[in-house]
Formats: structure tokens, C-alpha cells, sequence
């Protein structure tokens, strides 16, 4: 288990606001969903630009 540093000012709102544990999974929940998407919109972006260098999808030029 890794640990964090965060702000005491920005602990004790997430503390009020109902927890700084529940808080803390959540924030990182939506970073990885974030970072997985962008990931996902560059491998797109390098699909979209192989098709029009070869003419044709990856599985169809790996069957030729």
C-alpha cells in the first residue's frame, strides 16, 4: 500500500463532507476512468491514421 500526502485544509472538508477514504477511492476512480479514456482516444487516433497509410483495417492487413 502506497501513501499520500494531502493538504490538512483539503482533509478536513473531505472529512466533513462524509469521509476522507470514500473521497479520496472516488477522486481516484474518475483519474484512472480518465487517464484510460484519453489512453483510448490516442490508440484510436493511431488506428484511424494506419487505415488511411494501408488502406484497411489491422486484422485485415495481418491476413494478408
Amino acid at each position: 500500500m502506497l501513501t499520500v500526502s494531502i493538504k490538512n485544509r483539503q482533509a478536513e472538508i473531505l472529512i466533513a463532507l462524509g469521509g476522507l477514504q470514500p473521497a479520496i477511492d472516488l477522486a481516484l476512480q474518475r483519474y484512472i476512468i480518465e487517464q484510460v479514456t484519453v489512453k483510448m482516444a490516442e490508440l484510436h487516433q493511431k488506428e484511424v491514421i494506419y487505415q488511411s497509410q494501408y488502406g484497411m483495417d489491422y486484422l485485415t492487413f495481418t491476413k494478408h
